[in-house]
């Protein structure tokens, strides 16, 4: 008996050692995902590169196989790092589009989605469960699903209803986003009126992973075209693009305008900040604005004057904005330090959201 206490003891030792070297290797561990297409003209055929790099540029390494006629995109950090999910078409009628899990080496690549459509759009929860988005361009069938990284459990949790009024079957669905306690999503489901863009509807909702219990925390009629809502981590407020941004209050429905117009806006991950495109000169290029409508300025010195900029993520402190550098149709990811204004140049390729894992 005294023989196995001993035992335990050192085994409880070489686990507490083990976590503090995994918690020193975490400390090197921060990559950006990053997808670039390359083109064949002789067969008229390209192929999507998806990996991984650290943000110094350094460590390049490839995630997916390197296949013509295959797209790799939308991929998402599991909450440790450790793993990757994303979205893989399948070459053949209809062009589905798949699920699969790869270890952050490139190794282990597994498929966990099956059946007919697109899935798309993954995040990663911090209970083990993905949420993701599924459509094959039918009415109401633009759903939200959810899947465990095993490939196991998958189901459909909720159809979003096509508004009143809308006379076009086409539906947007945002990518989920995570509650902060794990134990629900995020969606927007956007639609148009029809051809003549007259009207917009915006529709936000909150689903329960557990149970598909579903509330519907904000709902627009919106004048003209879609305007992209982004919500706040913190589940309470978000964003929309357009002529101004405008801020809304879910508890209250309120809206709240920012004295700026802008695309594609962003909350820093404490929630105090929003990056965003706005076009200069017909370019756009990256501002930041805090919440409350101050501090709005422009983050980049010098750009290219012909490029287009977007944000897709920020560093944990909200000092650095990843963005993404579109030009003549080539791709290049970049950070601009909201300190000092330099930009440190990653990589050929883009970024998505949530690119930018942490340790």
């Amino acid at each position: 008996m005294k023989t196995h206490k001993l035992a335990g003891s050192v085994f409880a030792l070489l686990l507490t050692a083990l976590g503090a070297s995994s918690a020193v290797a975490q400390t090197n561990t921060a990559a950006i995902l990053f997808t670039r297409v390359f083109y064949e003209p002789v067969t008229d055929t390209f192929r999507m590169e998806l990996g991984r790099v650290k943000p110094s540029g350094e460590d390049v390494v490839r995630l997916a196989p390197f296949t013509y006629g295959v797209e790799n995109f939308d991929p998402a950090w599991s909450p440790a790092g450790a793993a990757v999910v994303y979205t893989a078409t399948e070459p053949n009628v209809g062009r589905p589009a798949q699920l699969y899990v790869v270890n952050r080496q490139g190794g282990n690549l597994r498929k966990i989605t099956t059946g007919p459509g697109r899935h798309r759009g993954a995040s990663w929860g911090p209970n083990g469960i993905i949420a993701f988005i599924t459509d094959d361009n039918r009415p109401s069938h633009y759903c939200l699903g959810t899947v465990r990284p095993d490939g196991t459990q998958q189901r459909i949790l909720f159809c979003p209803p096509r508004p009143t009024g809308a006379t076009d079957d086409y539906m947007l669905l945002s990518r989920p986003q995570w509650s902060p306690s794990g134990n629900s999503v995020y969606v927007v489901a956007d639609t148009d009126e029809g051809v003549d863009g007259s009207r917009s509807f915006s529709n936000t909702y909150r689903v329960n992973v557990s149970t598909g219990a579903v509330v519907k925390i904000a709902g627009r009629v919106i004048p003209g075209s879609i305007r992209h809502l982004t919500i706040a981590p913190d589940g309470k407020h978000g964003v929309y693009e357009g002529d101004p941004l405008q801020v809304i209050d879910f508890a209250t429905g309120t809206l709240r305008p920012l004295p700026t117009y802008g695309f594609s806006p962003l909350y820093s991950r404490d929630g105090r900040k929003i990056a965003f495109s706005r076009s200069d000169d017909g370019y756009l290029h990256v501002y930041v604005v805090h919440t409350d409508g101050s501090h709005l300025h422009p983050i980049q010195v010098n750009p290219d004057p012909e490029a287009d900029y977007e944000p897709f993520d920020w560093s944990f402190d909200g000092t650095r904005v990843l963005v993404t550098k579109q030009k003549a149709g080539e791709a290049h990811v970049q950070i601009i330090d909201l300190r000092n204004y330099t930009v440190t140049r990653v990589i050929h390729g883009g970024a998505g959201l949530g690119a930018w894992f942490h340790p």
